[in-house]
């Protein structure tokens, strides 16, 4: 699964940041440094308030995220955006923070899938689901704001 891949990033990289492009995007110009990092070196993350986004985003916060980091001010804010660069950092803690929240049957999952013999995550009930750019987005508002150019 690739959202779970995308989890495990800094796994399979040793690069200090890591960007994401789906395989239907097209790069009209040259991607350069200083599209992706302000002069200090932090990353631009981009966000946009969930009361004006609308109900779209409010679900993937509440019914998404929140099951995967839990309260706090960062689910009143939208994390989706195109080419970001998320730093290494950000990887083993949002590993470890999930499995907090989700616990053991996501832990075992992750094992499993990781190995190649998984079947798809579901939530119990059927309620919630999975999204990996929200809650990287979030993590890094909420535990790692000042390492961030917003």
């Amino acid at each position: 699964e690739q959202m779970l891949d995308k989890l495990h990033a800094d796994l399979y990289s040793d690069a200090e940041h890591l960007l994401y492009l789906d395989t239907d995007t097209v790069l009209v110009r040259d991607l350069t440094r200083e599209q992706l990092f302000d002069d200090a070196g932090q990353p631009y993350l981009c966000y946009r308030s969930v009361a004006k986004c609308g109900e779209d985003c409010e679900m993937w916060m509440q019914e998404h995220v929140k099951p995967m980091l839990g309260e706090g001010e960062m689910l009143d804010h939208e994390f989706m955006c195109l080419g970001e660069a998320f730093p290494r950092y950000l990887y083993a803690h949002l590993r470890s923070t999930v499995e907090e929240w989700k616990g053991t049957e996501w832990q075992k999952f992750t094992s499993t899938a990781r190995a190649g013999g998984a079947s798809p995550w579901a939530e119990p009930y059927n309620v919630g689901g999975f999204t990996e750019f929200n809650t990287m987005g979030a993590l890094m508002w909420r535990d790692f704001h000042e390492r961030a150019h917003w």
